[in-house]
């Protein structure tokens, strides 16, 4: 009877596990993780407003402009772009780098391994100043006209 009771417990632990972790999505204010980018452009296009997104495989992404991260530097370090257009930065370091914005949280990547990348577009006229949050002497800006 014991037994009986004890694996009737651990069957629905399983299955309530299971349940659990096949409906959970990864996911922050800022952004939501994208582990394949086959449906990355339909993501983005369902999904407002969330212009940031870390991406592990960049094949299908398409961005209006490319920012390496690379001798613990961003490149280029200073870029005007206009409302609505994009930029993937790429971390080509073996070491962890990560896009963070200096005042408020528009950039606000997790940390980036090598060939890692992050996406962002920008919606909005402004300054945004960054910087690696790892390597705080690693910093960049972009300014977004229109």
């Amino acid at each position: 009877m014991k037994r009986l009771l004890f694996l009737i417990i651990a069957v629905l632990a399983i299955v309530g596990l299971v349940t659990v972790f096949s409906t959970f999505k990864a996911g922050n204010l800022t952004g939501k993780i994208i582990s394949e980018t086959d449906s990355l452009k339909e993501t983005l296009n369902n999904t407002i407003p969330v212009p940031s997104l870390p991406i592990s495989n960049t094949q299908d992404v398409t961005a209006d402009y490319k920012i390496n991260i690379i001798n613990f530097a961003f490149i280029p370090t200073n870029l005007e772009i206009k409302v609505g257009e994009s930029i993937l930065w790429e971390n080509k370091d073996s070491s962890k780098h990560t896009v963070t914005s200096t005042i408020g949280n528009e950039l606000d990547s997790s940390e980036l391994l090598k060939g890692e990348t992050y996406f962002h577009k920008f919606d909005k006229v402004g300054t945004y100043e960054y910087y690696c949050s790892i390597h705080p002497y690693m910093k960049g800006k972009i300014t977004v006209t229109k």
